[in-house]
């Protein structure tokens, strides 16, 4: 059986017992007439779960009326009238339980009880649904060391390689599947499927997606994201406007404060370059390139001047000596790379002859 077809069931069955909490509640009326009473014969003999539904109630009923509430000062005025309607109520209750038969009453108290009892029963079918639909079928929580990557395979088909320095959750839904990207890198081969909507969180940002192959990067400041293959929908928070759309070899970067840079190219073979041990950077700003080094020297990298950060640099690191593509930069660049006493490094400018 679908997913669909146990939904419209659950709605059935939820409409069946409203009816019959209805009719429990319309036969408490003192103006009940022979019209109701032939109405209700009518709705009785349509379906023989009608009188299923209705003895179900009140049953439900008995266990309800056994239930002492709280006593209150304001009781004690009443408290011979509480007594004399609970014990009409109940042997109402009684006799709906051993046949379905029309029995008019004038008595109106059994009503919160009947109340109460479709309270339930809807109670139940929506917190039914919402432990269905928001309890994860599938968790694992990753973080990373220092040089270390992983490669998760994913039981919807989907695969996810990690970068060193990593943290991030996996859930799957029955209906959705998350990502919750904490901190560093992960590259992303998500299997198609439309009707469970793959979503990668960082921060305020969000990348939506139901089949495709991207890279999302979670900095302290902004979330770059890169597409390999597919379309994708980057969101920042939800004061900030309008998703950015990104398809093959497109990328963006997005900050909290609603910042974002406009969409640029990327090659695909720049998309989780990591994952084959190398950095490519074409026509990327050099303060990026000293944020990547950062990360794999384990190191600060600073660039002091706001022109200099904005410089442009194509070449390519090899992840396991990033200090080696930093020390070359002089050769590219007209910076000076200078070794700091925290052991970080410092670029800086310099004017060439």
């Amino acid at each position: 059986m679908s997913r669909a077809d146990d939904m419209s069931r659950a709605d059935d069955a939820l409409a069946l017992h409203e009816a019959a909490a209805d009719w429990y509640l319309r036969r408490q009326d003192a103006d009940w007439g022979d019209a109701d009473q032939a109405e209700f014969d009518a709705w009785l003999q349509a379906d023989p779960r009608h009188g299923e539904a209705l003895h179900a109630l009140s049953r439900t009923w008995l266990d309800f009326s056994g239930v002492a509430r709280p006593f209150l000062a304001l009781d004690s005025a009443a408290q011979a009238t509480i007594a004399q309607r609970a014990q009409a109520a109940g042997r109402q209750a009684t006799m709906d339980a051993e046949r379905i038969s029309p029995q008019p009453r004038g008595m109106r108290s059994p009503r919160l009880f009947a109340s109460l009892a479709m309270a339930c029963v809807v109670v139940l079918a929506a917190g039914g649904w919402f432990a269905y639909d928001n309890f994860p079928t599938y968790r694992l929580d990753v973080a990373t060391a220092h040089g270390e990557t992983r490669t998760l395979d994913l039981p919807d088909g989907s695969s996810i390689a990690v970068n060193m320095d990593t943290r991030l959750s996996v859930r799957l839904y029955p209906r959705r599947r998350e990502v919750q990207l904490h901190q560093g890198e992960a590259w992303f081969h998500v299997a198609h499927a439309p009707e469970h909507p793959f979503t990668v969180a960082s921060g305020e940002n969000e990348v939506r997606v139901v089949g495709t192959i991207f890279d999302v990067r979670s900095l302290p400041t902004r979330t770059t994201v890169q597409v390999r293959e597919g379309r994708v929908e980057v969101r920042g928070a939800s004061r900030c406007g309008a998703p950015a759309v990104l398809t093959a070899s497109q990328a963006i970067s997005v900050g909290k404060d609603c910042t974002r840079t406009p969409i640029y190219g990327v090659t695909t073979d720049m998309v989780g370059d990591w994952r084959e041990g190398q950095l490519i950077f074409r026509r990327t700003p050099l303060e990026d390139v000293a944020a990547d080094l950062a990360r794999y020297l384990d190191r600060p990298v600073r660039v002091t001047d706001a022109r200099t950060r904005t410089l442009p640099v194509s070449g390519f690191a090899a992840t396991a000596q990033p200090q080696a593509f930093l020390e070359s930069l002089p050769d590219l660049l007209p910076v000076r790379v200078a070794r700091e006493a925290d052991g970080g490094y410092r670029i800086d400018p310099v004017s060439r002859p």
